[in-house]
């Protein structure tokens, strides 16, 4: 298998040679920028779900603090039950998924900055150079929403419109 060649956030933009560049960004921007307060393990604590209740007791069987994994576990598991017969099961597992759906929902509203001036200034400033090759076309998946919301107040220099995919 041939190696491949790694380029760098500039060497990428210099190979553009300038043209119109779109920027994805997905959950571990969110977790890279935000020092630690949108890790999994963070959100599972602000999460509001009971420490004893069955769905912290998925995660934990699961050996995961990923919510999307054990919203597909439960999801699957209702499908599942309906296999086998049992309405009354699927319908709590589905009920369940949607809790943990909620629950991740809850514990980003907690974690995020409330308002562009909680962001150092440092980390505007490098957040900033960043975004400059990408003025009009930034993507975003559900958690780096919250930070790029509060950017994109900023005066100068980060997108207007971000694109939430």
């Amino acid at each position: 298998m041939d190696k491949l060649d790694i380029l760098s956030f500039e060497d990428a933009i210099k190979a553009t040679g300038h043209s119109a560049c779109t920027l994805l960004l997905g959950n571990g921007f969110s977790i890279a920028q935000g020092g630690g307060q949108f890790t999994y393990t963070s959100l599972l604590e602000k999460s509001g779900l009971a420490d004893d209740s069955a769905i912290r007791n998925v995660f934990r069987i699961l050996a995961t603090v990923d919510f999307e994994k054990v919203m597909k576990a439960l999801g699957d598991a209702a499908q599942i039950e309906l296999a086998y017969g049992d309405d009354e099961r699927s319908t709590k597992f589905r009920e369940d998924a949607a809790a943990v759906r909620e629950a991740l929902i809850q514990a980003v509203h907690v974690v995020h900055p409330g308002v562009h001036f909680d962001i150092p200034k440092a980390q505007k400033g490098r957040l900033r150079e960043v975004f400059k090759p990408f003025p009009r076309r930034v993507y975003a998946q559900l958690r780096p929403v919250a930070l790029l919301g509060n950017l994109a107040r900023c005066r100068e220099g980060f997108p207007r419109r971000i694109r939430i995919g």
